[in-house]
């Protein structure tokens, strides 16, 4: 059902409406963090994973460091720990705190013509220019303590992650109150 059928299936799942969506390649995802001059990261451990048949090649060391492009990719991918896709979606939670205040920096705002050229080529969306011009008016006065992030709560069923339903309708209560 491609991405309507997905956007329905996630709008059902936390009851509230999905309205826009991005798709992005790999290598619009290297060139925009490169443009912002990497992100800055504290990787909480080492990552470390090879996979010679899909070209998958993941070492990173612990500490504070600015990941580029590659290595940023490679931090958000790296899902083989105990806690397999729960710990990715943790460092991905990371990540996206660290892009936004990358773009809210003078990195971001001296580049966004490239980062917008980048976006353009390298996504599928419904985001409009005025939608995205819209964000970037809110982000002026926005202070990184108000991003929160949250992981839909449930177990682990085998190796998947099973969602609890009742626990996502109070977390999206407690989110939209």
């Amino acid at each position: 059902g491609g991405i309507e059928l997905t956007k329905q299936v996630v709008s059902d799942l936390i009851g509230v409406e999905v309205n826009r969506y991005v798709i992005a390649d790999f290598q619009g995802f290297k060139e925009m963090i490169d443009i912002l001059g990497g992100v800055e990261i504290n990787v909480e451990k080492r990552l470390k994973y090879d996979d010679e048949a899909g070209g998958t090649h993941i070492d990173l060391r612990p500490g504070l460091q600015t990941l580029n492009g590659e290595q940023a990719l490679n931090y958000v991918r790296f899902r083989n720990d105990a806690l397999g896709d729960i710990s990715r979606v943790a460092r991905q939670q990371n990540f996206m705190k660290a892009v936004a205040k990358r773009l809210l920096s003078w990195d971001g705002v001296r580049n966004y013509r490239s980062l917008w050229e980048t976006f353009n080529e390298h996504t599928t969306t419904d985001i409009t220019f005025n939608d995205i011009m819209a964000l970037a008016r809110r982000l002026v006065t926005f202070e990184m303590d108000d991003l929160v992030t949250y992981t839909l709560p449930g177990h682990f069923k085998d190796v998947f992650w099973e969602v609890d339903e009742g626990k996502v309708e109070e977390m999206v209560d407690f989110i939209m109150s």
